[in-house]
Order: C-alpha cells, then sequence, then structure tokens
C-alpha cells in the first residue's frame, strides 16, 4: 500500500535568517545575504564573498552543552533546523520512537583549519615531507580527541536523533546536493511504504571556512569574481554559502489524525548519474533532462502543471548552460517560472535542494511565488509567471557530484 507523503514542518537556517518566516521576508525583498567574510588565510583566494551566516551563537540556542562540545557547524545549524521543523508540525509526542527515522543530506565536513595544523606540523620531516609513519608516531597524539565528532558526516543526524529521541532508521549521505535529495527521498519512501510514520529530513553545509574555500578552488568551481548571480555574462564559477533546511514528512492519514496543517504534498523524484561529464558540473543534457522527465512520471505530473522551477543554477558557466537547455528541452516554450535561490545565499551546496524544498513548500502555504531568476532572455516572455496558482513545483539539484537529481510537490490547498 502506498501512503501519500504530507510536508507538516519546515526549518531554516541560512544567510537570509535563522527562521522559515524570515527567509520568506528576505526573499520576497530580494534581499542577498552574500557578503565578504574573513577567516584565517583568506585572502589566499580570489575573494572571500559567501552566503554566511550572521549572528548565530549557537550556545544560546542548542541546550545540550555536551552535544553541542562535539558538533561542528553544520551540525549545530541541522540541529538547530530540525528542532524548529520539528516545533512546526507541533510533533510533539505524537509518534512512537521507533516510528520515526532521520535522512539527512551532508557536505564536505572538514574541520577548521587551526583543528588540522597540528597534525600536519608533526607529521613533517627532516626533509620537509609528509611522513606516514610521524603521522601515527607524532601527530595523532597531539590531535584534538574530539576532531573525528566534528570531520564525520553522519554526526549531525546522530545528534539530532539523540535529541529528539528518535530510534527508527537513520542515513547520512553526502558530500554533493543531489546526495542530498537521495536522503529525502528515501525518507518520502519509507513513509510512503510504511515503513515508518514520521521522518525528518534535509540537508546542512557550510562553505565559510579556509578548507572548504581551498577545495572549491582546487576542484575549480569558485567564482574568480565573487559574483552570485546565476547565468550572468560575468558567471565564472559558484559563491559558496552555509546553511541547513529541515523538513518533516508523514503519512496524509497520520496529518489527518492529529490534526496536523499540511503545507504540501511531496509525490516523489529521480535520481540520474553523469559519469561522462570532465569535472564535477554536467554538460550532459540528457542527464538532466531523464532526471527531470523520471521525477514528474514518478509523481504522475505533466510538464505543463510546474508552475514554478527550482533550479540549481549557481553562476558555473557549464552548470548554468547545460541545466537551461535541459528545462528547455523537458517544458518547451512554455516554460514555467524559473528561480536560483543562490543569487540570494550564495551556493548551501549539500543544503541546497532541501532549502528549496523548503521555501517551495512555505511559497504553496502563502499562495505565493519565490522571487524570478533575472536572466533576461532565458525568463523572457516564455516564462510564466504564475504568482497565485498553485499546482506543482520541481526542484533541482545539478550543481557539484556525479548525481543529479529533481523532486516534485504538490500543492494541497484549495484552488
Amino acid at each position: 500500500m502506498s501512503h501519500r507523503v504530507a510536508i507538516t514542518g519546515l526549518g531554516v537556517v541560512s544567510p537570509l535568517g535563522h527562521t522559515v518566516e524570515d527567509n520568506w521576508l528576505r526573499l520576497s525583498k530580494r534581499d542577498s545575504g552574500v557578503s565578504r567574510v574573513e577567516f584565517q588565510g583568506h585572502d589566499a583566494f580570489p575573494h572571500s564573498q559567501c552566503g554566511g551566516i550572521t549572528e548565530f551563537e549557537p550556545g544560546s540556542l542548542i541546550g545540550n552543552k555536551k552535544l553541542l562540545k562535539l558538533m561542528n557547524r553544520e551540525a549545530q545549524l541541522a540541529f538547530i533546523a530540525a528542532g524548529r521543523a520539528m516545533e512546526h508540525a507541533a510533533i510533539g509526542g505524537s509518534f512512537a520512537p521507533d516510528r520515526m527515522g532521520v535522512f539527512l543530506g551532508t557536505g564536505l565536513t572538514t574541520g577548521e583549519l587551526d583543528a588540522l595544523v597540528p597534525i600536519v606540523e608533526n607529521s613533517v620531516d627532516a626533509e620537509g615531507k609528509f611522513s606516514y609513519r610521524l603521522l601515527g608516531a607524532n601527530a595523532l597524539a597531539k590531535c584534538n580527541p574530539l576532531l573525528s565528532f566534528k570531520i564525520l558526516p553522519n554526526m549531525a543526524l546522530s545528534y539530532i536523533s539523540i535529541e529528539q529521541k528518535i530510534q527508527g532508521p537513520n542515513m547520512a549521505f553526502n558530500p554533493w546536493p543531489g546526495n542530498t535529495v537521495q536522503a529525502i527521498l528515501e525518507a518520502y519512501r519509507s513513509i510512503a511504504s510504511g515503513e515508518i510514520d514520521c521522518a525528518i529530513t534535509g540537508g546542512c553545509d557550510s562553505k565559510s571556512n579556509y578548507v572548504s574555500f581551498l577545495t572549491l578552488s582546487r576542484a575549480g568551481l569558485l567564482s574568480q569574481t565573487g559574483s552570485a548571480q546565476p547565468f550572468s555574462p560575468q558567471a565564472s564559477g559558484m559563491v559558496p554559502g552555509e546553511g541547513a533546511a529541515c523538513i518533516v514528512l508523514e503519512s496524509f492519514a497520520q496529518a489527518e489524525r492529529r490534526n496536523a496543517a499540511v503545507l504540501a504534498e511531496l509525490c516523489g523524484g529521480a535520481c540520474t548519474t553523469d559519469c561522462t561529464s570532465p569535472g564535477l558540473f554536467s554538460a550532459d543534457v540528457g542527464a538532466l533532462e531523464v532526471a527531470m522527465n523520471a521525477a514528474l512520471a514518478e509523481a504522475q505530473t505533466n510538464a505543463p502543471e510546474v508552475d514554478c522551477l527550482c533550479t540549481s543554477l549557481n553562476a558555473h558557466p557549464v552548470g548554468d548552460e547545460t541545466e537551461l537547455t535541459a528545462i528547455g528541452h523537458v517544458f518547451g516554450k512554455r516554460l514555467p517560472a524559473l528561480t536560483a535561490l543562490s543569487e540570494f545565499t550564495g551556493d548551501l551546496v549539500a543544503a541546497s535542494p532541501a532549502y528549496a524544498l523548503a521555501m517551495s513548500a512555505y511559497a504553496f502555504a502563502r499562495n505565493e511565488g519565490l522571487p524570478l531568476l533575472q536572466s533576461g532572455e532565458r525568463q523572457g516572455a516564455n516564462a510564466v509567471n504564475r504568482t497565485g496558482t498553485r499546482r506543482a513545483a520541481l526542484i533541482n539539484a545539478f550543481a557539484a557530484g556525479t548525481t543529479k537529481a529533481s523532486l516534485v510537490i504538490r500543492d494541497v490547498h484549495e484552488q
């Protein structure tokens, strides 16, 4: 038996604010959360523009100080977003602990530079070369014993499970946006199949530090100009960001049983693998078409029913062009209203599809539209800005990584 899956709670922490309401207000004003951030070694890069989260004091927001001591920034963000999603859904004691699960997408957790430097310094031999022998003999003994807790990709969902007393299945997927969609789809299918009654799903990531900038730069992904405008003539790569978005899913029957407000229906999605494109951004239009068409098919939704498409455009020239071409092939001349939230937050990477899903569901609940992509001829007369109509939204996760994925949600409110 297949159960319809309801979205009943949202929790968001991003450069635009610490609540879904704050994020909506700033998105509606087209405010940007991207600014210059400083970290040790920031001047080694072309810029340090980043969608960084400000006025964030985890010590005042996380009551469990024992867990807080073990958390990296990604885990802190996810922990708070999950708690707020649970509060938004008014879960309380509605579900047995073993009938709940956590499914989370996480990024390339790396740790702060000051935690890694002692390991490197004590692993260098007399000739200035890295030595595995010294790593084992000297460096590890000088390593902060808590470091392992802060770099394991599954720790964020562990802390959520502990705090929320969730004893059902939990799974971590990492490190790119498509992998977060895999987490969301695992949660969706666990609810649809009746395996569990309630799930917390979403994604978290933080790229506001030296190691992340270094990783993105070496991979050829970092913008050379600091511009965060998708599909811009000046686009030269992504501007990183940080954030977390968590979504509460449950069956419609369970939501009705406890008289919960349903924000939108998650109808399904699909993943494909692009193993032919050089680099981490896809040049394979066909792979993206397959993902969108398969997602629409699982959701039993026709392309003309899609009123809003949350793209994964992030100002990477190859990725932007490939995705827009694929969208044109799937939707023809009647494009849905296009949006690219990375313009306002920076690329949230592993958190990006969860953030787009949360804000799309919130848009449906408010009967309003997300800010349109300002891409001139591509948006143009072919796009239909259907603000005020509420049928379906498609969320793409086509940015970095070989997994390309799409999700579909539908409105549940009366027209």
